[in-house]
C-alpha cells in the first residue's frame, strides 16, 4: 500500500484467444482480501488457544480422576479400620481391652481428618475461577519464607543463596509463595547430615518466559524409581514418616493452573534441581 502496510490480494487471470486460437490478451482481476486474511489469522490464534486449553482440561480431568480414586481408596481403608476397631470394642470383656482399642482409633481418625483436609484444599484449589495476578517480588517472597522456616533453617544451618536475574514476576502471589515454600522446605528437610545444606534460588528469563530454579545439595531423588510418582498425591519419595507426599502434588497443580511446567534433575547424594517455567 502507498502508506507502507502490506495488502493481501487474490489474483485471477484469464487468457483471451483470437478466433484462430492464438493468445490475444489477459484479463486480470485483483481483489483486496486483507480483512479476510486478518480474520483467518485471528481464527488460527483462537484455534491454537482452544487446543491448548483442551489439552490442559484433559490433563486436569485425568488428575482429578486419579485423585478421586486415591482418596476413595484411602477413605475406604480408614473407614474399614475404624469399623473393625469399633466392633472389637463391642466384643471386649474388660475396660482394659476397650481402652487398648480406643487408643487404636487415634491413628485412623487422624488419617481420616488429614485426608478430608486434603480433599477440601484441593477442591478450593481447583475451584478458583479467577486467579488474580499481581506484580510479585521474588526477594519479598523469599524473606517471608525465611521467616516462616526460621527454626528449620537455624537447626539445619542451611544457607540460602539467591541470584535474582529477574526481580519481579506477574503471578498469583499465594501460588508463588506456595511453590517456593514447598521447594525450600523440602530442600531443608532432605539435606545430607554430613554436608552443610546449600539452597540456590535463581531467576532468569529467556524470550518472554521467566524461569525459577531451586537447587540443593541434599540426598537427591532416585528418578528411575520415583519419576512416575514424583508429583502424585500421597506418594512420598522417602521412608520418612513426616513426609506426606503433598508438597510436590500441590505445586504441580498450581503451576499447571498457570500454564507453566516444572522440570526435575537429581542425583543421589549430589542434590536436586527444580526448574519452573512460570
Amino acid at each position: 500500500h502507498k502508506n507502507g502496510h502490506i495488502v493481501h490480494t487474490q489474483l485471477h487471470v484469464y487468457l483471451v484467444r483470437k478466433l484462430n486460437g492464438e493468445p490475444d490478451y489477459f484479463i486480470s482481476q485483483i481483489v483486496d482480501i486483507s480483512a479476510l486474511k486478518t480474520t483467518l489469522h485471528n481464527l488460527d490464534i483462537k484455534n491454537t488457544t482452544l487446543e491448548k486449553t483442551s489439552e490442559r482440561l484433559q490433563l486436569k480431568i485425568a488428575q482429578l480422576e486419579e485423585f478421586s480414586q486415591i482418596v476413595a481408596h484411602n477413605l475406604r481403608s480408614v473407614a474399614g479400620n475404624i469399623k473393625s476397631t469399633i466392633e472389637a470394642i463391642g466384643y471386649s470383656k474388660t475396660q482394659e481391652e476397650r481402652d487398648v482399642f480406643l487408643n487404636l482409633l487415634n491413628e485412623p481418625s487422624d488419617t481420616l481428618l488429614d485426608t478430608l483436609e486434603d480433599v477440601m484444599y484441593i477442591i478450593d484449589l481447583r475451584d478458583e475461577q479467577e486467579l488474580v495476578k499481581t506484580t510479585c517480588s521474588f526477594e519479598s517472597v523469599i524473606r517471608k519464607i525465611e521467616t516462616q522456616l526460621a527454626i528449620d533453617i537455624k537447626d539445619s544451618t542451611a544457607q540460602i543463596i539467591c541470584n535474582f536475574g529477574v526481580k519481579d514476576v506477574f503471578y498469583v502471589k499465594h501460588y508463588l509463595e506456595s511453590i517456593l515454600y514447598n521447594l525450600v522446605s523440602n530442600a531443608i528437610s532432605y539435606h545430607r547430615k554430613d554436608v552443610l545444606p546449600q539452597i540456590k534460588i535463581t531467576t532468569y528469563s529467556k524470550g518472554e518466559k521467566i524461569f525459577l530454579e531451586v537447587e540443593d545439595n541434599g540426598i537427591g531423588i532416585d528418578l528411575k524409581r520415583h519419576k512416575k510418582n514424583l508429583f502424585k498425591y500421597r506418594k512420598p519419595l522417602t521412608d520418612n514418616k513426616k513426609s506426606k507426599g503433598m508438597g510436590l502434588f500441590l505445586i504441580k497443580n498450581q503451576i499447571d493452573a498457570m500454564g507453566g511446567c516444572i522440570i526435575v534433575e537429581s542425583q543421589i547424594n549430589v542434590g536436586t534441581k527444580f526448574r519452573v517455567i512460570l
